[in-house]
């Protein structure tokens, strides 16, 4: 393992992590680390700034503390702060040891504070994310050749790739992400080691697992190299490497069809609709669930409810769903569907974008919220209804407002529901 330091290789740091150098001038040189640096050096742009040293979190605490820089705890026990000044936070970690659990989880089973920059090198994934900038010097410390792999345009792992990708199968998708993200070429070794552990990824939880998918799917937002596919790199490393039944997708290739249609805003969506075709399941409503859910991604209940909608809404279309039904059901997540079906077929975008236009232009009401009365105005007028029964009375109503066989008035909806509940209907 080499140590190579090189010199005058100056780049542009915020003022006010300099000044945090300065401060800590006296007590431990401070480190740049990771994406920014390797992206500086690429002339790319990086606002996460990751900084290191051998200084503990209580020790950051105790030397900033009554100055103007914030030390917030993040993990501790991990070595992790974030020091906040002005509009910057700098995610701060302690030079460490980490040892890992027999599978390929991702956090460490237990980590050693140290002092030696090498030892913490080696806990890192790539030699390209390894290179070290010293805030103060501007003098680079490459332990593993990372600026060699830079000149290369190559991603390679720090130390043979099965040990790397033993200890954390994230890594796996982080190789695909930074290959992706960098355009370089994937180091064949680590390509041919990353697709034989991919197995590791059941270790991972679903929530990382789709963080990560995400920035390769956010990959198309950013246009600064003008390279909008770099994400289906990413996909298609994916794909090579067979990970998606380790997401609960049970297959070991996906069509990107509809990823590669619709808008960069809408990348994740496409990826559903593509892994939906993929599958093909019974009930697509119930498989989404399991997906976005626990046995998948692990997204928030509310999430889950719009993304389901969004999907469904555009099956629904393909499957050419009865105007009123449609919309009536749809009606919230219309225009975002809309632009995806466009993306389909010009044919459906019409035969249902006429009708939604028609329906803006003449005020139909489409959800409950458009009626003239709410389940207020019949507390109010018949307590003697079961408030269990309010959504169905509304739903009903907004069927015959919908239908034409009533006004929209307050007036004319509580008569309705008057002459409803005189005839024993609630």
């Amino acid at each position: 393992m080499c140590y190579t330091t090189i010199m005058n290789r100056k780049i542009d740091l915020p003022v006010e992590l300099v000044l945090l150098g300065e401060t800590l001038l006296h007590h431990a040189e401070l480190f740049v680390v990771g994406g920014f640096v390797r992206d500086s050096l690429l002339e790319k742009k990086n606002t996460d700034i990751d900084i290191c040293s051998k200084l503990t979190p209580s020790e950051l605490f105790s030397i900033l503390k009554n100055t103007q820089f914030e030390v917030i705890d993040k993990n501790s026990k991990l070595g992790c702060v974030v020091v906040k000044v002005g509009k910057y936070a700098f995610e701060h970690t302690t030079f460490r040891k980490e040892i890992y659990f027999s599978n390929g989880t991702h956090l460490p089973e237990a980590i050693e504070f140290c002092t030696d920059i090498r030892e913490d090198a080696k806990r890192r994934d790539f030699t390209i994310n390894a290179i070290y900038y010293n805030v103060l010097s501007n003098e680079m410390i490459d332990i593993y050749s990372g600026l060699g792999d830079l000149k290369r345009n190559v991603v390679r792992t720090i130390e043979t790739p099965s040990y790397v990708f033993q200890h954390d199968g994230l890594r796996i998708l982080r190789f695909a992400r930074i290959v992706a993200q960098t355009g370089f070429k994937a180091d064949f070794v680590s390509f041919t080691q990353a697709k034989k552990m991919a197995y590791r990824l059941t270790d991972i939880s679903g929530k990382r697992k789709f963080q990560e998918l995400q920035k390769i799917l956010e990959l198309s937002l950013n246009n600064e190299n003008k390279k909008s596919n770099s994400y289906l790199v990413g996909l298609k490393m994916l794909n090579c490497f067979k990970v998606w039944p380790t997401f609960y997708i049970p297959v070991s290739h996906i069509k990107f069809k509809m990823t590669k249609r619709v808008e960069p805003s809408q990348k994740l969506l496409g990826f559903l609709i593509d892994v939906i075709d993929c599958v093909n399941p019974d009930c697509v409503e119930y498989y989404l669930k399991q997906l976005l859910g626990n046995k998948g991604f692990m997204l928030k209940e509310k999430e889950i409810d719009r993304l389901n909608m969004l999907v469904c809404g555009y099956f629904d279309a393909l499957n050419k769903k009865r105007n009123k039904d449609y919309f009536i059901k749809y009606c919230e997540y219309y225009p975002e569907i809309a632009k995806i079906l466009k993306k389909r077929s010009n044919l459906l975008f019409d035969k249902y974008n006429f009708f939604w236009e028609y329906a803006i232009a003449h005020k139909l009401p489409l959800t409950i919220k458009d009626l003239k009365i709410t389940s207020l105005d019949l507390k109010k007028h018949f307590p003697k209804i079961p408030e269990k029964k309010y959504q169905k009375i509304m739903k009903k109503l907004l069927n015959q407002v919908f239908e034409g066989e009533i006004i929209n008035s307050q007036e004319k909806l509580l008569m309705e529901v008057r002459d409803a509940f005189n005839n024993g209907d609630y």
